[in-house]
């Protein structure tokens, strides 16, 4: 099986994205099917306390590695209207809708509320997924979440998926349950400014590939080969040291292959493999890079390295 994530050239990169998502069910029932070929155009990029947290049932482990938002809605029409008896009690003003919810729910009086909230996951504005309060660290993870950023943010989300939630847990949505181990926030500024650098890397090269990833082809973070390449994304600075490198010498990012790893043996080995292009030459050049997806957490096996087809 290969997935091939097509970039349209270099004319591409400041058009705006035109993939449309599928509804988050379909990303489950067909993740990535043998032989698909995705196109990617263009760039943008409750329970008590004190209890012992449920965890979510699973009869066939599916994980998941998620880039995108997380927000909080009440599930039901007396949970709403306890929520702004609370607001009451305090004196809020010039906050907008979600600064009111996060100012509320995280303080300790108001716990009780931060845990009768449902919340929400979304990749590229496509609601996706329905959270599961694992523990109370989880809860504050997803307290500080919501918290509105003064600039571009994201959250990252990794966990177990169950079934679909019932109408009464989110107000009538039904999406998949993802039941997480660990969330982490940030704005994308900082991300940025965080990375490693050489003197030839641009903060923008790295907001590019990090924005194209993102947008890339229903990136649900559910395949083992989304999940791979989101790790990649988050964790793995080389990978922007390489594009930036490759920008400056003239290069654009052409392609992606991923597919499993011909060395993978009885392991979940994805083999990623980012495809350059020269823009006066043509001459294409590979790096590969091998990332295991056999449990929760994804790691390197193979750093990137140049690669030849054989």
């Amino acid at each position: 099986m290969e997935t091939t994530i097509e970039m349209t050239g270099s004319e591409a990169m400041n058009e705006p994205a035109n993939e449309q998502l599928h509804s988050p069910e379909s990303h489950l029932e067909q993740a990535v099917a043998p032989g698909d070929t995705i196109e990617a155009q263009g760039c943008g990029c409750g329970g008590n306390k004190g209890a012992t947290p449920k965890q979510p049932s699973f009869n066939d482990p599916s994980y998941v590695y998620a880039i995108g938002n997380i927000r909080a809605i009440f599930p039901r029409l007396d949970i709403e209207k306890e929520f702004y008896a609370a607001v009451k009690r305090d004196n809020y003003s010039g906050l907008t809708d979600q600064q009111l919810i996060y100012e509320t729910i995280r303080k300790p009086e108001n716990e009780y509320l931060a845990r009768a909230m449902t919340y929400v996951f979304s990749i590229e504005n496509i609601d996706t997924f329905i959270i599961q309060q694992t523990s109370d660290a989880v809860l504050k993870q997803l307290i500080e979440a919501i918290n509105p950023k003064n600039g571009e943010d994201c959250d990252v989300l990794i966990g177990q998926l169950g079934g679909i939630a019932s109408p009464d847990i989110a107000n009538g949505l039904q999406l998949p349950i993802a039941g997480p181990v660990r969330i982490y926030s940030f704005e994308v500024d900082d991300f940025v400014s965080a990375m490693p650098k050489t003197a030839e890397m641009s903060d923008e090269s790295i907001r590019e590939l990090f924005r194209r990833i993102q947008q890339l082809a229903d990136n649900s973070g559910v395949s083992n080969e989304h999940r791979a390449l989101n790790y990649l994304a988050t964790q793995y600075p080389e990978l922007y040291s390489l594009t930036a490198d490759m920008f400056n010498s003239g290069n654009s990012l052409k392609r992606v292959y991923i597919r499993p790893s011909r060395l993978a043996g009885s392991r979940s080995i994805i083999q990623v493999v980012f495809v350059f292009i020269d823009r006066r030459s043509g001459v294409e050049q590979q790096y590969s890079v091998r990332v295991d997806t056999q449990g929760m957490f994804p790691h390197l096996v193979s750093a990137l390295q140049p690669y030849y087809d054989r």
